[in-house]
C-alpha cells in the first residue's frame, strides 16, 4: 500500500510541521490541496449524478454502474497520489528521507519521485 502524505487533507499543518516545510513549500501544499479538493469535488458530483440516475436498475445494469462508480473512485485516488507526488518532488533529501523512514515504520511503500520532472 502506498504511503500517502495527505496533501489536501486535514493534516496540512502536521505535514508542514513534521517535514519542516519552507514558506514556498507551504504555499505549494496549500495550492495543491485546494486543487485536489476542486478536482475531487467534480468527481464526487459525477458519482452523485451516476447514483441518482441509477437508483432502481436491474442487476445487470447495477454491475455497469458499479464499474463506472469504481472508475470515479480510482480517479480520486490517482488525484491524491498526483498531489502527494508533486509535494514529495519539492522535498529536499532530508525531508524525503524522513518521509521514507516514517513510511517504513508504518510498513507502507513510499511514493517514488522523479526529480527530473518539475511540476512546480
Amino acid at each position: 500500500m502506498d504511503c500517502l502524505l495527505g496533501v489536501g487533507g486535514p493534516d496540512g499543518d502536521a505535514i508542514a510541521e513534521i517535514f519542516q516545510l519552507s514558506g514556498a513549500q507551504r504555499e505549494k501544499l496549500q495550492g495543491w490541496g485546494a486543487e485536489l479538493k476542486q478536482r475531487n469535488k467534480l468527481l464526487r458530483e459525477r458519482a452523485e449524478v451516476l447514483m441518482e440516475r441509477n437508483r432502481r436498475v436491474n442487476p445487470d445494469e447495477l454491475l455497469k454502474v458499479s464499474i463506472a462508480y469504481k472508475a470515479i473512485l480510482d480517479s480520486m485516488e490517482r488525484n491524491v497520489v498526483i498531489m502527494d507526488s508533486r509535494m514529495l518532488a519539492l522535498f529536499n533529501e532530508r525531508q524525503y528521507e524522513r518521509y521514507r523512514l516514517l513510511c517504513q515504520e508504518l510498513s507502507l511503500r513510499p511514493i517514488p519521485i522523479n526529480r527530473s520532472i518539475d511540476e512546480r
